[in-house]
């Protein structure tokens, strides 16, 4: 839901992913306990090649949803790309547990 509200706004009108992320952040701040917020930006930054930051948001609905498998899988391939091969396997785990 939050990505197709970010999506409408800023990608219907020619806008870049940028400001797709800006926004994305200013979603979460004004919603900090928006769980799909999180997921979705976490998402939104691994396509731009940022995966600290990313895995630093998906840790975050880590914390507050260990079961939340989209959020599993997506840091286990973060970290799998990043070498954290321990982490990955452990995420990897866990969202086959949860299924």
């Amino acid at each position: 839901f939050v990505q197709v509200i970010l999506w409408e706004v800023f990608g219907s009108y020619g806008r870049g992913f940028g400001d797709w992320l800006y926004a994305g952040e200013n979603y979460l701040y004004a919603y900090p306990f928006e769980h799909e917020g999180l997921y979705q930006l976490s998402v939104a930054y691994k396509k731009v090649g940022k995966n600290h930051k990313a895995a630093n948001l998906g840790e975050c609905l880590y914390l507050r949803n260990k079961y939340h498998i989209p959020n599993l899988l997506h840091l286990s391939s973060i970290y799998s790309e990043e070498g954290i091969t321990g982490r990955a396997k452990m995420m990897s785990e866990l969202a086959k547990q949860c299924s």
